[in-house]
């Protein structure tokens, strides 16, 4: 169950009809004050009426997973445009593994912001990316867009039921990818 009506109490309120102005206005600094525990809903409501992509970053990845899930119970039905970049477990000069579910929730999220049209986001059919990442995350090195695509476009793209040549070939393109 979605909290939506809280939503449309905040969008009427003077102060974020304000912040919605200098937002639009080009502003390149605006500053609100939040009380504890108000941020998740007052981003949601500014996601929903500004429909631009959000990115937002916390100290801490205990932080941004509780904003996550926040955001999750108040827009309840949007909740497959709202992604969380995990911090994985491990350090990045430790030889482990990283758990396959934090690089698969990476790779969807990551995946996400570059299929985002930033030039004129009001243009897509779909709603904008709303992404919530700790600093320790979002510091964490990945592969642009652009060697993605690049690489991507160098052969056909993958579908369910194509064929591929060799599983190994391809398998040798991903981990060069990385």
């Amino acid at each position: 169950m979605a909290l939506t009506g809280l939503l449309e109490l905040i969008k009427g309120h003077p102060e974020f009809e304000r912040h919605i102005e200098e937002v639009n206005s080009g502003s390149l600094t605006t500053s609100i004050a939040f009380r504890t525990g108000t941020k998740p809903v007052y981003l949601a409501a500014l996601w929903l009426k500004l429909q631009r992509p959000i990115f937002v970053l916390t100290p801490r990845p205990e932080e941004s997973r509780r904003i996550y899930d926040e955001l999750i119970t108040y827009l309840g039905g949007e909740d497959e445009f709202i992604y969380l970049l995990p911090e994985p477990e491990v350090l990045p000069f430790e030889r482990l593994a990283v758990d396959v579910r934090t690089s698969n929730q990476r790779l969807v999220t990551l995946s996400a912001m570059a299929k985002c049209n930033f030039a004129e986001p009001n243009k897509s059919a779909t709603l904008p990316p709303l992404v919530v990442a700790s600093i320790g995350s979002a510091l964490r090195l990945t592969l642009s867009p652009e060697t993605i695509f690049h690489e991507v476009s160098l052969e056909k793209q993958l579908q369910v039921g194509s064929r591929i040549g060799r599983v190994d070939d391809l398998l040798i393109r991903w981990v060069n990818l990385g």
